[in-house]
């Protein structure tokens, strides 16, 4: 596992991409891993993806292929040119994946990890009741 560190406040994204890269060679090199698991589109696993691709580790992208409109997009798809098995999320992102050139092969429905989690969320005992859901996705230039 890759600790990486945190932002500083008055750190820009390409200086934290940068630490976040030499990081991701350190946790990766020589230790013969079976793959990395990427999971979003942020530029911090842009950065350990690309660090896989030169440690030789194969890449697992899961949530893939989806269209935002928004910086992460450009993000994602890199992501998934530099990914080896791709795990969409829906039916129109797998299509997505495989017009972008991928192998139909090493795409695989998988589903959405938040979306399962919201529908079993009455499960999870520690949850008080009533409770609060907040989700937030910061833009890469946050």
């Amino acid at each position: 596992m890759c600790h990486l560190p945190e932002k500083k406040p008055q750190q820009s994204l390409s200086e934290y991409s940068g630490e976040i890269y030499k990081h991701g060679c350190e946790a990766l090199k020589d230790k013969n891993y079976d793959l990395s698991l990427i999971r979003g589109d942020r530029p911090e696993m842009l950065m350990i993806d690309a660090a896989s691709v030169y440690q030789k580790v194969p890449i697992f992208h899961i949530e893939v292929g989806v269209i935002s409109g928004a910086t992460d997009e450009y993000v994602r798809h890199a992501i998934t040119k530099l990914s080896h098995i791709h795990f969409p999320d829906s039916e129109s992102a797998k299509q997505r994946i495989i017009r972008m050139g991928e192998d139909p092969k090493n795409v695989y429905m998988f589903g959405s990890l938040d979306t399962e989690f919201a529908m079993d969320v009455e499960k999870y005992p520690i949850l008080p009741k009533p409770y609060v859901v907040v989700l937030y996705h910061p833009q890469p230039n946050d």
